[in-house]
């Protein structure tokens, strides 16, 4: 459960800083405390990873139950023994609460107890940092608060109630990432089709549909009903970050050994059943079986998506004038500037643990493209590199100007209840 992961993925990592920090004070009867910090803090970032990893483990699938509040708002640079008090009595109800959405995955824990182990020694680490936070450590203390509080918020919302999403037909539910902003929705398992009224709709029969203009895209969505939009650009981070973090995807079978699929190199092909996933391409394969034509991603809950990657590049709604203009470099070298974040084209180790920021087109993540700069709002395609039958997870073409009209691009649409 991703939600939950990135959660307390930021409260270890600010917790094992203040724990790191003191415990090793300890051990060196009184040493510097500067540098006592700086390993606390360095401990706490271990944590985070660790607990990333195992919670992804332990909660796929999954959802948790109730939520815990657990506010810091307005914290003061040096707290009296009161207020740590009841800081630390917040985090132990935290943590509490934490522990009984454990021990209800019943089923899922009898099949994880190493993993429950480690989880509960970590947790109980989280606890024995609170318990050593020194106030007069200003700089640290005030550093680890505000990681507490970013860890507090991500573990509220992965323990409040929320009913699985229903979604459309043709859709498929995506579970949202906290990190680009994205919480539960639904998207087009396929690129959307032209349907019999001239609205878009998702299904597996007819080549894709090409509709020449970002902005005829936007309004094919749109024309949908409530609730409904043009894929967002963090919507689409959080399809591909999901996909590039499932071993099923990969060359080789594991995260980051050989590449993600390229998809179909012919433009706007008709998709098929899930277990035909190179249909209409040169080559054959199973959901088993790895080919460069693989048509399909399956994500960490096991459900599939057609043609992320390949079959024409996909609108998506974003603009940003002031994006970076390069001729082309892969997505490991993009250069984040001017309002338009390296995230808004790729994940980073820092933000998902998994990532190798290495990563390229070796790896099937794809370019980034841009033309020269224009005064003018510029949309962008994901998923193919422009003007080349290579498909790639993460490729970005931002030369799409509202006027443009160019048969190449296809598009989906999410849905998000309301």
């Amino acid at each position: 459960m991703r939600l939950l992961a990135t959660s307390i993925l930021v409260s270890v990592t600010a917790l094992a800083a203040c724990k790191s920090s003191q415990h090793q004070a300890g051990l060196r009867d009184g040493g510097d405390a500067a540098a006592d910090s700086a390993d606390l803090g360095a401990r706490l970032s271990e944590l985070a990873s660790a607990m990333t990893a195992d919670l992804n483990v332990l909660f796929a699938g999954v959802e948790p139950p109730k939520d815990v509040v657990l506010a810091l708002d307005g914290a003061a640079p040096v707290l009296t023994e009161q207020e740590l008090d009841e800081l630390r009595a917040r985090a132990a109800a935290a943590s509490q609460a934490f522990r009984q959405a454990l021990e209800a995955s019943d089923r899922r824990l009898a099949q994880r107890a190493e993993t429950m182990a480690r989880l509960r020694t970590r947790l109980d680490a989280v606890n024995a940092a609170l318990a050593q936070i020194n106030p007069s450590e200003t700089a640290r203390y005030r550093q680890g608060l505000a990681d507490i509080s970013r860890v507090v918020e991500e573990m509220n919302d992965a323990f409040a109630d929320s009913a699985p999403i229903a979604c459309p037909a043709g859709y498929i539910r995506i579970k949202g990432d906290r990190f680009f902003g994205t919480k539960d929705f639904c998207v087009m398992k396929y690129e959307a089709k032209k349907g019999a009224d001239n609205k878009p709709v998702s299904t597996a029969e007819n080549a894709s549909w090409g509709p020449g203009r970002w902005l005829s895209a936007k309004n094919a969505c749109e024309s949908l009903g409530a609730g409904y939009a043009l894929i967002s650009n963090p919507e689409w981070m959080t399809i591909a970050t999901n996909a590039a973090g499932t071993a099923a995807n990969w060359s080789g079978g594991a995260v980051g050994n050989g590449r993600i699929s390229a998809g179909n190199a012919n433009s706007h092909a008709a998709a098929g059943p899930d277990g035909n996933p190179c249909v209409n391409t040169a080559s054959a394969c199973t959901p088993t079986t790895w080919a460069l034509a693989r048509r399909t991603l399956v994500l960490s809950d096991n459900q599939v998506i057609w043609d992320l990657v390949g079959n024409g590049s996909e609108f998506v709604d974003y603009s940003n004038p002031s994006r970076p203009s390069v001729a082309r470099v892969p997505v490991s070298q993009f250069p984040g500037s001017q309002g338009m974040e390296t995230t808004a084209v790729r994940p980073t180790h820092a933000s998902h643990p998994f990532w190798d920021d290495a990563w390229g087109t070796a790896q099937g993540m794809g370019s980034y493209f841009a033309e020269a700069a224009s005064p003018t709002a510029i949309y962008v395609t994901r998923g193919t590199q422009e003007f080349s039958t290579d498909g790639a997870l993460f490729a970005m073409s931002a030369n799409w100007q509202l006027t443009d009209d160019f048969p190449f691009p296809t598009f989906r649409c999410s849905f998000h209840p309301q």
